[in-house]
This record gives structure tokens, C-alpha cells and sequence, in this order.
């Protein structure tokens, strides 16, 4: 099942760099940090974008994720919580 993934890293990445994560998308985010977000097909996709994270000596902060809704593609509940913490898929809340 394809899901969508949202990598939060400490550094900030240019925008031409969003090539070399094919498909995901770099978001700047006003803590100097960046979210990396985008819907990754399997787990090699997914150990695709991590090892791009470890090659270009990111700080790696949370990784999320979630089921892609239907033929609509993407659901809006993925992100921070009103008290900035996060939920993962099984409803567990952590910091």
C-alpha cells in the first residue's frame, strides 16, 4: 500500500534539490528546519529517501506517516497537534 511520508530534518535545502528526492516535495518551515513530504510507492522508496537524508549529512528529526486515502490521494490529518505534538497511524501521541 503506497503512503505518504513527511521527513522533518534541522537543515534547510535549496529548492533545486527536490530532483534528487523524486517526487517529494521541500517545504521550509519558519524553525530553519524543512519537511520533506511526498507519497512513496514501497519500503525501498522509503530507505531511498533515508539514505539520501544520511548521504547529504542531514539532521533527521521525526518521520511520519499514513495510508494514502482512496482515488483523492492524500488525507490533511497528517501533521502536528494543537499542542505540537504528533499522532502516528495507530492514534498513539508522542512529543
Amino acid at each position: 500500500m503506497r503512503r505518504i511520508y513527511e521527513f522533518r530534518v534541522l537543515e534547510r535545502l535549496s529548492p533545486s534539490w527536490s530532483k534528487s528526492f523524486e517526487g517529494v516535495q521541500l517545504v521550509s518551515c519558519s524553525d530553519g528546519g524543512m519537511v520533506l513530504r511526498g507519497i512513496l510507492a514501497d519500503q525501498a522508496a522509503l530507505y531511498g529517501v533515508l539514505a539520501r537524508i544520511r548521504d547529504l549529512g542531514l539532521t533527521l528529526i521525526s518521520v511520519n506517516s499514513e495510508a494514502v486515502q482512496g482515488p483523492s490521494g492524500i488525507s490533511t490529518t497528517l501533521g502536528a497537534g494543537a499542542d505540537g505534538g504528533t499522532e502516528d497511524d495507530t492514534g498513539d501521541h508522542y512529543e
